[in-house]
């Protein structure tokens, strides 16, 4: 599909200011024909009134547009129009990703360098899917590849604890981190919890939030224990947990997770917080007020203590640690606590994703990242899975490697395990 017949089956004219067809010339042919990001966009509800079909066989949108859908297919055009900003002759026809990532974005995001490039493009899809409330979202949404999933598949004895990594956060303006994860557990009959720390600090006080929250959803529920899933910097911070207060703590997954990180070879992130804790901070705080918990703090000089010198709380929270360094460690702990981790290889799994500039592979396997070797603790559950640090969250909007595994169904299925081992 042309980007022209995209305007035509939304009823909107070639002269209109938001036609994306004038964005036609940027784009090669086999782009064209997936426009995967726009279609996931098209989803929700709203989009226009009911397809009618034609005569001929083709399909039309009413032009009696709604303003929901008339916001969306605006940012839907600002967003291309921002992908293909300042673009350069001789680059017509190269896909603006490729362009992203060779140029500094200074039109959009000066002096924010890749950083900013994934910020600028994160709050504009956050903005898109904020035009929808969340439970209109999920009732017109198609369910990920787990619809069959049985009603009880994923029914865990202990309630599924989210726990989001470094400038992370549980939902904001609808938009969730953990991208229709928790909609899919809760289809295969677990309870899900998705936690809220700061979006920058280390993993001490990060823990130290979440035991809180733990304690609260124990006294008012009645839960005794707790699976912990942690993604990114989230693995060591409910590590942190385990270890403080192994009592509360059924088991611990890491997924993609920096359980040791080499100072002397800093993945873009670290090298963004070295170079500019303050711009890090602020980002932080943007985040967490936009999750609505703007009183939770930052401070990037305490994650950078933390990221230079991993050695030391792995000493101070050393179970489920590998004995070998890249090997699995042993997958029940003496606190008591199980401990898996899983590790990806993708880099750029997806040209439409937009976060994917953020990541570059390196001399070592890993999700773009995290290497494969820094993420094992506890029981690798597999090493290799072809998906980038985002992917394993299903973001952004479930945009992921074509033929890779669904990362949702990877999450019902460890709910499966552990509800098999009676966790």
């Amino acid at each position: 599909m042309s980007l022209a017949e995209v305007d035509h089956a939304a009823g909107v004219h070639k002269s209109h200011p938001f036609a994306l067809g004038q964005f036609a010339g940027f784009f090669h042919a086999d782009d064209l024909a997936s426009f995967e990001l726009l279609r996931r966009l098209w989803r929700f509800p709203g989009m226009g009134q009911q397809r009618q079909r034609q005569g001929h066989g083709h399909e039309h949108r009413a032009t009696n547009h709604s303003k929901s859908f008339q916001v969306r297919y605006a940012i839907c055009t600002v967003y291309i129009g921002v992908c293909v900003s300042g673009l350069e002759p001789g680059y017509a026809g190269v896909h603006p990703f490729v362009y992203l990532e060779s140029q500094p974005m200074t039109r959009i995001a000066p002096g924010w360098g890749r950083l900013g490039r994934l910020v600028t493009m994160a709050v504009g899809l956050l903005a898109a899917a904020s035009v929808t409330s969340p439970a209109r979202a999920q009732a017109h949404t198609p369910a990920p590849s787990t619809a069959t999933t049985a009603a009880t598949s994923a029914q865990t004895r202990h309630p599924i604890v989210l726990v989001h990594g470094l400038m992370g956060w549980d939902a904001i303006l609808g938009y969730d981190y953990w991208y229709g994860i928790p909609t899919a557990l809760r289809k295969g009959g677990a309870t899900v919890l998705v936690a809220k720390v700061s979006a920058v600090h280390d993993n001490n006080v990060r823990g130290e939030q979440l035991l809180a929250q733990l304690q609260q959803w124990a006294a008012a529920k009645g839960y005794r224990k707790f699976n912990l899933i942690g993604h990114s910097q989230g693995g060591p911070t409910v590590r942190y947990v385990a270890g403080v207060a192994p009592e509360l703590v059924a088991s611990v997954t890491t997924v993609g997770s920096p359980h040791v990180i080499d100072a002397t070879n800093p993945d873009p992130v670290l090298q963004q917080l070295l170079a500019d804790p303050k711009t890090v901070a602020s980002v932080g705080k943007f985040i967490d007020t936009l999750s609505g918990s703007p009183t939770l703090p930052q401070d990037p000089e305490a994650l950078k203590a933390w990221a230079t010198d991993t050695a030391r709380f792995n000493s101070a929270f050393p179970a489920g640690a590998p004995l070998q360094p890249c090997r699995s460690g042993p997958e029940l702990a003496s606190n008591g606590v199980r401990y898996y981790s899983v590790a990806g290889v993708g880099v750029k799994t997806n040209a439409w994703d937009p976060v994917d500039a953020l990541f570059k592979a390196g001399p070592e396997p890993s999700d773009g990242l995290v290497t494969v070797c820094a993420a094992h603790w506890g029981k690798m559950l597999r090493a290799d899975y072809p998906w980038n640090h985002m992917d394993q969250i299903n973001q952004v909007f479930g945009l992921i490697g074509k033929g890779a595994p669904d990362p949702v169904a990877f999450y019902v299925g460890q709910a499966g395990r552990l509800k098999a081992m009676g966790l």
